[in-house]
């Protein structure tokens, strides 16, 4: 990636573009076209026209739900957690966002049937002095509870390729009761979980560390102990 902020949004992007891409996010992958109209009709209900629907797969259904679960966190115990606080229950996932010196505020949030998103912000680009949170998220928040009564079934149902693991919050391994940490229910594409269990990723290093230490090193003496002397320098 030449620019990698770029990763991170910086750059510019219209609230209607963002708003289809997390759409793309409820919609396992599949991203479609915005358009302004389904169809025309006059009063006769005889069809004038219609907009043809435009869509691609963007992304897997399997990762599209693990970055889903992950932003559904967002709204239980992150910057959009006030969302809660202000009424809204159904499952639901989203992002603030904040520009440099407070000059644009959003909040793009969705459900599994239903994608939204809001910027606050001034023509002049002067800043507003609200961030995505406080600009944008009740904003946000009050179209959603206007809108969850004529919502479908609103949970997140997971596709293939999708398993869910305890991890251990102190190692981020497999958990186990011997572990030093909390049990957390994590979600993963299937494959790509913690290859070991907080125990066993201990004795595997105890193992390598003697393994080392009982294997000759070929490493001239002095070459050894300069090495050691800048190890200890730095983390000593």
């Amino acid at each position: 990636l030449a620019v990698p902020a770029i990763a991170l949004g910086a750059i510019e992007s219209s609230l209607l573009d963002l708003t289809a891409a997390y759409a793309a996010l409820s919609n396992n992958g599949i991203w479609i076209k915005p358009r302004l109209y389904k169809a025309i009709v006059d009063i006769d209900g005889k069809q004038i026209a219609s907009s043809k629907i435009q869509e691609r797969r963007v992304a897997g259904s399997a990762p599209t739900f693990v970055l889903g679960n992950i932003l559904q966190g967002v709204l239980e115990r992150g910057t959009g957690r006030r969302a809660r606080a202000l009424g809204l229950k159904i499952a639901a996932a989203g992002k603030t966002g904040t520009t440099n010196d407070a000059r644009d505020a959003w909040f793009i949030g969705y459900t599994s049937d239903l994608a939204a998103g809001v910027w606050v912000g001034l023509d002049d680009n002067s800043p507003i002095g609200l961030t995505g949170s406080s600009g944008a998220l009740p904003i946000w928040s009050n179209f959603m509870l206007c809108a969850e009564d004529n919502l479908a079934d609103s949970r997140f149902i997971p596709p293939a390729g999708v398993i869910s693991a305890d991890i251990d919050s102190a190692s981020g391994l497999l958990y186990r009761p011997s572990c030093d940490g909390q049990a957390v229910k994590e979600i993963f594409v299937a494959g790509t979980e913690p290859p070991y269990y907080c125990d066993e990723e201990r004795l595997r290093r105890q193992e390598e560390v003697q393994i080392r230490e009982e294997t000759p090193s070929s490493e001239p003496k002095e070459a050894q102990q300069e090495r050691k002397s800048i190890l200890d320098l730095l983390f000593g």
